[in-house]
């Protein structure tokens, strides 16, 4: 499958002009989850899974602080691997 699919598959559920709103039940899930390119390569629940929307909307700035966090952790050990710092 290509990930072409997945940007034709919106397009079908709205159509131009239409957009998902905010409330408004959003079927891309349960319809990628039932198509039968996208089950062969993950299982219905995994598909629901990830396009679950509730574990990173509204949390941004928590985030970023980890982001930010695990970036400058990664920096330091390839700065330390590379002999430019020592170890403290």
């Amino acid at each position: 499958m290509s990930t072409e699919r997945l940007g034709v598959v919106p397009r079908t559920l709205w159509p131009p002009g239409m957009q998902c709103k905010k409330g408004a039940p959003n079927p891309l899930a349960d319809t990628l989850a039932g198509d039968d390119r996208v089950l062969a390569c993950l299982p219905p629940d995994r598909v629901r899974q990830l396009l679950r929307a509730s574990g990173y909307v509204g949390n941004t700035s928590e985030r970023r602080a980890e982001f930010l966090k695990r970036l400058g952790a990664a920096s330091l050990r390839r700065r330390v691997s590379r002999g430019l710092l020592l170890e403290s």
